[in-house]
Order: structure tokens, then sequence, then C-alpha cells
């Protein structure tokens, strides 16, 4: 997706000068187009890119978020586990102690 936008604006900026270049107007109405054009590909370029920014950081936290969601059903999970050993070691001990 990166790549397509990238593609797009360079596509955008190109045919703006083109078409800039061949319109016949004077020299300083021409520059004055171009600075135009030239800051709203500027414009665009940084939309896009905090919008990119903004899909990733989302996407980072999201990531994480579930990784510590899996990291404390796991630590449940051991503790648990843990518990239930050293029931069943206990029990086990108190069985051979009776024997």
């Amino acid at each position: 997706m990166k790549t397509n936008v990238l593609d797009v604006l360079a596509g955008i900026g190109i045919g703006a000068l083109i078409g800039i270049l061949y319109a016949p107007e004077k020299g300083t109405t021409t520059r004055n187009k171009i600075k135009d054009k030239s800051r709203d590909v500027k414009d665009l370029i940084e939309e896009e890119f905090d919008d990119f920014i903004d899909a990733a950081s989302k996407k980072y936290n999201s990531i994480v978020e579930n990784g510590e969601s899996i990291l404390d059903e796991g630590d449940e999970y051991i503790q648990k586990e843990m518990k239930r050993a050293k029931s069943k070691a206990e029990a086990r001990l108190k069985e051979s102690q009776n024997s």
C-alpha cells in the first residue's frame, strides 16, 4: 500500500508540473502555481504519513495489549499448576509418611 500511495502522489506531482509548464501564462503566474501545487502535494504527503503513523501506533498498541493479556493468562496458568503440583506433592508426602 505504501508503494501505491507514493506512486499516486508522484503521478499527481508530475502531472501537475507538466500541466503548469505547458500552460500559456506569465512566468510569475506559473511559478506561483508550481509553489501552490507543491504545497498541496506536501500537505497530502504529510496527511498520508500522519495516517500511516496513526495506524501503525494503533496496531502496535493492540499487539502490546494482546501480548500483555497472553502473559497474564500464562502467569495465572503457571500459578494454578504450581498450586496443584504442590497439593499433589504434599498429599503424596503425607501418604508416604502414613505408610
